[in-house]
């Protein structure tokens, strides 16, 4: 009875802290499979597929590039400078800069045969100059992969390569690559191939470890998860998240917050993993919406967004704005 009371007061709790938060304004249109990030105070949103799901042309991406100032509710989407229009690329912050890794790209009108191409490149945005330049390329062009920066080291891991294919096709990278962003000139360093090759996950840092969440792979979807450690120079298998949903942890978005991954995806429920305990757990928190390829971000006040995506009724624009499990606040622990 007692674990009752406390499961519902903490069911309670999260359906408080959901009521009071300030929801920013949705992004300017419904996309999916985008790259997102937070950096210097803003949230940075980049690109994306749009239109019906598996409808794939130049007509379905956007170029989109937007930011949002956690400092000022109720402030409005900020346009900055476009750049290529992609989906399934990846975003970063370090250092203030916008770091957009990779992506998809069609060359096909719509009602063509599809002809998507991954490109290899590596762009960075400088918020000051408000101007793009080029970093050093991938070796292979990758898209639907992860991408984080830990210790001043970007990582790339997951996806595949498209090279005039349809969304069918592919050719999946076996192993992903890291960047020493301190020592750019150095190159990309090749990554020892993860247990299972996978695409469609999603990459985050924590306990000095890169983890690959879910994704898909030639056998279907997965929950399967992947730890790589920079010291041993090897990754290691993790416990399964527990999502519910037919399509599994496939489309994915995990962040980590206070030492603990939180993932989310189609079943609308945020798992929660203590990496030194390794066993998932379900949290109070659920989403209005299930979705997947949107982008999940902590965004300070004990808060983390829940940004567009892939939802059963279509592509969103909104955003969720929902209460990160275990951090302290008004009402108690989460």
């Amino acid at each position: 009875m007692k674990r009752l009371l406390a499961f519902n007061l903490l069911a309670l709790t999260v359906a408080s802290v959901h009521a009071d938060v300030a929801t920013p304004p949705p992004v300017t249109q419904e996309i999916s499979s985008f790259g997102a990030c937070v950096t210097d105070g803003h949230v940075y949103v980049y690109g994306g597929h749009t239109g019906k799901t598996h409808q794939h042309s130049r007509d379905n991406l956007s170029a989109d590039f937007l930011r949002y100032p956690l400092d000022k509710p109720g402030a409005a989407w900020e346009a900055l400078p476009q750049d290529k229009a992609v989906q399934g690329t990846a975003l970063v912050g370090w250092n203030g800069l916008v770091i957009r890794v990779g992506g998809m790209y069609a060359t096909n009108a719509r009602g063509e045969k599809a002809e998507l191409f991954s490109t290899d490149a590596v762009r960075s945005y400088d918020p000051k100059a408000k101007a793009w330049s080029d970093w050093p390329s991938l070796p292979k062009g990758i898209s639907s992969h992860g991408a984080i920066v830990q210790d001043d080291v970007l990582y790339v891991a997951g996806g595949w390569k498209l090279d005039g294919e349809t969304a069918d096709g592919g050719t999946w990278h076996e192993h992903g690559w890291s960047l020493d962003l301190k020592n750019r000139d150095q190159g990309w360093k090749n990554l020892p191939p993860m247990p299972h090759v996978l695409r469609g996950g999603n990459l985050a840092s924590v306990g000095g470890e890169v983890w690959w969440i879910g994704g898909l792979n030639e056998d279907g979807t997965s929950n399967a998860t992947f730890a790589y450690d920079p010291k041993k120079g090897s990754w290691r298998e993790g416990p399964e998240v527990p999502a519910t949903s037919k399509i599994k942890a496939f489309g994915n978005s995990t962040f980590s917050a206070d030492g603990k991954l939180f993932s989310s995806g189609m079943d609308g429920v945020l798992y929660s993993l203590d990496p030194a305990k390794g066993e998932w757990t379900t949290t109070a928190v659920k989403h209005q919406h299930g979705r997947i390829f949107h982008r999940s971000l902590p965004v300070g006040d004990k808060q983390f967004w829940s940004i567009a995506g892939a939802a059963e009724g279509g592509h969103r624009n909104d955003i969720e704005v929902l209460p990160i499990p275990g951090q302290a606040s008004d009402s108690g622990k989460l």
